[in-house]
């Protein structure tokens, strides 16, 4: 039996244990008489007990409790229990729990390393979402370029078979993308250039870029379409090739156009004729295998005759269609050996190779005179152009090409010079006369500024009267070592070259200046047609006038009908401009154009000269024509002029059928400005003032 009670008044817990002493059972030994021996074991568990428990056990604060005190749930405890089974007190301790002491500081570590990595977290799926959201921008960018760029893109498989096409190959080609797909890409783009290994390949290279490869695709069967093809090579990340990946660009408008611009460096745009280029070059060829197999050619320059005229009364339109209706008829007279080609303007050439005798030149010649002489069909009415043609022979006319086209223009030259419309081969002394034409091109350019050109003055008389009332403005050339050079030789060069605008208006100006002296005179001025285009006469006019303080009425433009015939609408405005600011316009040389009579109903014309022809012919039988025209003068309100009066008996002729004015040497020729002022009383003599007659 054991007793366990706990001490008043002392900290611990006293165990008690008594039990008889007694032999054990089936032993031999007897106890002797008398009560039992009794054991007796009693323990303190006071506070040293504990501690060795504590540290035997390794528990921490073990203490003794009552049986009835209560503990918290973080104490474990042992119940001390009586022999009859009562609670006699506990013993109580702290329990060790494993890691909690490392929950100390571990889970503040935790909860930061949680933080981090929620905050980690947040940055990688915010970054994936800008990622996935920049994939997708860059997808639909890459899209819309796609489509929106004129080239297209490609994909292939490695075997070169096509894997993906853009929309665009679509709308571009007018294919159908899935019609092409698993094709190989050298099937459906054909290289243009290549060989036989490449045709197996497209050209392209085992995992080599590539790029500028022109190929052709063929749409639909009608149409071809030129590509420049590049292309790069699609690999794994093992470095193994996968594929291709390239842009196919549509250049078949830039393959036409440098076409075009090849074509049009050697031909002409209007006419499609080759060009000077390619006549210079094909003649260099004639003269090299003329001069290794001794062969012929002929070198023909042509120039429309009336091409101006045309160009200018039907508009540009309608002198292109001359033109290009020119260079169909020349395609039409030549072999196919021989060559025709435009120079410029209304100037063609033809080549003619393998000229066995002189009359195939003849017989083409004639074959192209004849041809250009037929009438174009411009705006419902009919126009006839014509043509002159040159020609220089090849050997006998030079051996270099240039030197050819020279002679062949000299000889040009000469065949309008004779009245156009005709053919003329080269001869020598052609040469020698267009050379003296260019020293009097040159010569005259100096004149004007060396002040070797005058200004004589011919007396104008009243017929009634004989009474000077004006003069005419006519230009010379004294040259310092030619001496005077006739207006007649130098006239047309200052025209065709241009030199008598500003000599016209130095002519102007002048005759201006000295006529103001002159109170009771007018004074006559010629204009070229060539001055009268300027758009700049009426101000050099007013100008002129302003400068010498000259009145408008005291001046008079002559002009001639190749004036009227070139731009008649443009005319009549110069014309009515120039009756604005006061002057007095006069036809010349009237009655040598086939259209006079209609100019005068138009024109605001004071005067009627008539030409000096029809005077040399008057005489009393003939003197209906001189009535004609003095009556139709009459009757529009104009006044005549007779020009190259030399006779008396011409003066009383005239006088007596009507005409109002005259001049020529009955009266004086043309004298400097000098001899004008001797004249100044028979300005206001009469009829029969002895002065005039004697200049006359």
């Amino acid at each position: 039996m054991a007793i366990g009670t706990v001490l008043p008044g002392e900290e611990g817990l006293l165990i008690a244990a008594a039990s008889p002493i007694v032999p054990q059972q089936g032993s031999d030994l007897k106890l002797p008489s008398g009560p039992p021996a009794i054991l007796v074991f009693a323990k303190l568990l006071d506070q040293d007990f504990l501690a060795r428990l504590a540290d035997d056990l390794g528990i921490e604060g073990p203490s003794y409790a009552a049986p009835s005190t209560a503990t918290s749930d973080e104490f474990t405890r042992i119940q001390l229990e009586g022999p009859t089974g009562e609670a006699v007190g506990a013993i109580a301790w702290r329990p060790w729990h494993p890691g909690l002491s490392q929950l100390k500081w571990l889970i503040p570590a935790l909860l930061g390393s949680l933080a981090v990595f929620w905050l980690f977290t947040r940055i990688v799926l915010r970054s994936i979402r800008r990622a996935t959201t920049a994939i997708r921008r860059s997808e639909a960018r890459f899209r819309d370029i796609a489509e929106a760029s004129s080239d297209w893109i490609w994909e292939t498989d490695r075997d070169l078979n096509l894997t993906y096409v853009s929309e665009h190959f679509g709308r571009a080609t007018g294919l159908i993308p899935s019609d092409v797909l698993g094709r190989p890409l050298h099937r459906v783009l054909q290289r243009r250039d290549a060989t036989e290994a490449q045709e197996r390949n497209g050209g392209i290279g085992v995992a080599a870029s590539f790029r500028d490869i022109l190929c052709l695709l063929h749409t639909d069967g009608r149409e071809t379409r030129t590509l420049r093809v590049a292309g790069k090579p699609v690999l794994d990340p093992k470095r193994n090739l996968i594929g291709y990946r390239g842009t196919a660009t549509d250049i078949t408008a830039e393959v036409e156009a440098q076409r075009q611009l090849q074509f049009f460096a050697r031909h002409d745009p209007l006419t499609g004729l080759p060009n000077r280029m390619v006549l210079l070059s094909r003649l260099e060829e004639t003269l090299v295998r003329g001069r290794r197999d001794h062969q012929t050619a002929a070198m023909l320059c042509l120039d429309l005759d009336r091409f101006k005229a045309v160009n200018d009364g039907f508009g540009h339109a309608a002198g292109d269609q001359v033109l290009v209706g020119c260079a169909e008829r020349l395609r039409g007279c030549i072999r196919d050996t021989d060559l025709v080609a435009r120079l410029g303007g209304d100037e063609f050439a033809v080549l003619q190779v393998g000229v066995t005798r002189i009359e195939d030149v003849h017989a083409l010649c004639e074959r192209i005179l004849a041809v250009m002489a037929q009438p174009f069909r411009l705006d419902g009415t009919e126009a006839v152009v014509g043509a002159s043609v040159g020609v220089a022979m090849i050997p006998a006319d030079g051996d270099q090409a240039a030197r050819i086209l020279q002679k062949a223009d000299i000889a040009l030259y000469r065949a309008k010079a004779e009245g156009r419309n005709r053919a003329r081969l080269f001869e020598a002394w052609m040469d020698e006369r267009q050379r003296r034409r260019r020293d009097l091109e040159t010569a005259l350019r100096h004149a004007l500024t060396a002040g070797q050109l005058e200004i004589h003055y011919q007396p104008q008389v009243s017929i009634e009267s004989t009474a000077l009332i004006g003069v005419e403005a006519l230009l010379r050339w004294r040259h310092p070592d030619r001496g005077p050079i006739a207006p007649a030789e130098f006239i047309p060069v200052a025209e065709e070259t241009g030199l008598i605008v500003p000599i016209g208006d130095w002519v102007l100006r002048a005759a201006c200046r000295v006529a103001a002296r002159w109170p009771q005179l007018t004074v006559s001025v010629n204009v070229s047609p060539t001055q009268f285009r300027e758009r700049d006469l009426v101000w050099s006019v007013e100008k002129a006038l302003a400068a010498a303080h000259l009145p408008p009425e005291r001046l008079e433009i002559e002009i001639t009908e190749g004036v009227l015939i070139q731009n008649t609408a443009e005319a009549l405005r110069t014309l009515t401009q120039l009756k604005q600011v006061g002057i007095k316009i006069a036809m010349d040389d009237f009655g040598t154009g086939y259209s006079s009579l209609s100019y005068l109903q138009k024109f605001p014309f004071d005067k009627i000269k008539i030409d000096r022809s029809f005077v040399a012919s008057l005489c009393e039988e003939n003197s209906s024509i001189i009535r004609a025209i003095v009556n139709l003068g009459h009757s529009l309100g104009m006044h005549t002029c007779a020009e190259g009066v030399e006779t008396k008996e011409q003066l009383w002729l005239l006088r007596r059928e009507g005409c109002e004015q005259a001049q020529g040497y009955l009266f004086g020729a043309a004298m400097d400005a000098d001899m004008v002022d001797l004249l100044m009383p028979a300005a206001v003599a009469g009829p029969r003032s002895p002065r005039l007659r004697a200049v006359g």
